[in-house]
């Protein structure tokens, strides 16, 4: 998987909010993110995110910019020590 990760506290609004995203199930993770038909907003993405942290789970995201290329990012629910 090619991609990044970050932890919750700077997926933020100000810096994410304008793009489109979709928290893809493991076996999907290999696919091009450019496949996605339903893209969800900033604030949905982050209720979802919360609710697999739950669980400990630090789910992949994919991400469709603006000017509509896409990135891969792991969004971590660990913090730093």
């Amino acid at each position: 998987i090619a991609g990044y990760w970050i932890h919750f506290r700077d997926f933020d609004q100000e810096t994410y909010g304008h793009n489109q995203f979709y928290a893809p199930k493991k076996p999907d993770w290999p696919m091009h993110p450019k496949h996605q038909e339903e893209w969800i907003d900033f604030f949905q993405i982050q209720k979802q995110i919360l609710t697999l942290f739950q669980n400990k789970k630090s789910p992949l995201i994919w991400m469709k910019k603006v000017d509509g290329e896409f990135e891969r990012f792991f969004v971590v629910w660990w913090n730093e020590k």
